[in-house]
């Protein structure tokens, strides 16, 4: 079973996730490819993949924020 939220592969959904997304946000700006471009890295529905999806990851590993498929 796959867990929702669990980005990096750990086995659970934690701020390593948010570090995880983070990174491929920096690795998209400087190579313009996106490492997750089949979620799109949107998880703050705006649009973009900015680091502020990455906040809103870390914000959903404390229930502060839902992620795109849980509402």
């Amino acid at each position: 079973m796959e867990l929702q939220g669990d980005f990096d592969g750990n086995g659970k959904p934690s701020l390593g996730d948010a570090v995880h997304i983070a990174n491929a946000r920096l690795s998209y700006g400087a190579t313009n490819v996106n490492p997750i471009s089949c979620l799109k890295g949107d998880f703050d529905s705006d649009g973009y993949f900015t680091l502020n999806d990455a906040a809103r990851v870390a914000e959903a590993q404390f229930r502060l924020a839902y992620l795109p498929w849980d509402t």
